[in-house]
């Protein structure tokens, strides 16, 4: 109803002003989540500075059991702080990670 719509209002226009005052920048990506033998993974597709990026982990079933990769992954990124979320923030727009 009407409250419903003035908070939902209000909280988008504070939280768009609370980045104003971030020294970094949201990182823009879409969440793909594909449930494939093995375990559960969440592909990140970056958007806007960071368009190209595709990250990939995976939640497995169960926790130690087997996993097949999948041909379309890439190299491991897990430990290599250029993939952190903290590093692609602060990353320039065009910039290299």
């Amino acid at each position: 109803g009407f409250f419903a719509d003035r908070l939902k209002g209000g909280l988008q226009r504070d939280a768009r002003q609370l980045l104003g005052y971030c020294a970094n920048q949201p990182i823009l990506k879409r969440r793909h989540i594909l449930d494939l033998p093995g375990g559960e993974w969440i592909v990140d597709a970056f958007e806007g500075r960071h368009i190209g990026l595709t990250l990939a982990e995976v939640e497995l079933k169960p926790p130690f059991g087997e996993l097949e990769l999948p041909a379309w992954l890439g190299r491991e990124v897990t430990s290599d702080p250029h993939y952190y979320n903290s590093t692609l923030a602060a990353a320039p727009s065009g910039g290299e990670i």
